[in-house]
């Protein structure tokens, strides 16, 4: 039988595309993508702040560390 239910939730799917995005040194869309998902509806502010979570981490491992403090601010 075909499965139904999705697998992953929006801010999942975000993360994973930012993340193929940052694989494939493209740094700059992979924080494109980001800023995408920041600036759509989000399902409820757990999501959000998963998603924020994430940007902030990807910002971390790029060492971006002022970026990162902003956005944690």
């Amino acid at each position: 039988p075909l499965n139904t239910q999705p697998s992953s939730s929006i801010w999942q799917l975000w993360c994973e595309l930012a993340g193929i995005y940052e694989t494939h040194d493209q740094v700059d869309m992979a924080l494109a993508t980001f800023q995408e998902a920041l600036s759509s509806p989000v399902a409820d502010s757990q999501e959000l702040s998963k998603l924020w979570l994430a940007y902030i981490e990807t910002l971390l491992r790029l060492e971006r560390y002022q970026e990162a403090l902003v956005a944690a601010r």
